[in-house]
């Protein structure tokens, strides 16, 4: 079992965890909302890895905890869409994965249109097996293209990635 931390509001986890569930990703990976409420409680949990979907907002104090629990992480996700400043030391003891709209992303979305997107993978993955991931870009078809839509697509496939779920 892999503990995934979430860093979001309430809305978008309940539907990550929606989408999850209906993929059954969820038999195999916990999710847990990192609030600034709980980050003490949950500090000495072993993350494997860290999803960052809005901007933390920490106190010096908060700063510590979310130091040790990214400090112990394999995998940072991103929402590039933020300014984050990720210190060198996460980069170099884990893989750091930006996702958004903007094209520097490692994953990001062009071509939007009414039924559909392209998803780009815009640089190679090692996935938690070891493997290699490489890049590509991929035809979604979907019905609803705002922007909600697009990040929760995004991060599943990121997930689905780096965990190797078919």
């Amino acid at each position: 079992m892999f503990f995934v931390g979430v860093i979001s509001n309430n809305r978008d986890f309940k539907n990550i965890q929606k989408a999850f569930s209906k993929k059954d990703i969820l038999k195999n990976i916990s999710l847990v909302r990192i609030t600034e409420d709980n980050i003490k409680n949950v500090r000495n949990i072993s993350f494997e890895t860290i999803l960052f979907c809005k901007k933390f907002d920490y106190s010096n104090s908060n700063i510590i905890y979310l130091d040790k629990i990214c400090n112990n992480a394999n995998y940072i996700v991103l929402n590039s869409d933020f300014v984050f400043h990720i210190p060198p030391s996460y980069t170099e003891k884990c893989t750091i994965i930006t996702f958004g709209l903007n094209q520097n992303a490692t994953v990001t979305v062009s071509s939007i249109s009414d039924n559909g997107f392209v998803l780009s993978l815009r640089k190679n993955i090692i996935k938690k097996n070891h493997k290699l991931h490489e890049m590509e870009e991929k035809c979604i078809k979907t019905k609803n293209t705002n922007n909600y839509q697009l990040y929760k697509l995004i991060i599943e496939y990121i997930i689905k990635i780096i965990y190797e779920i078919p």
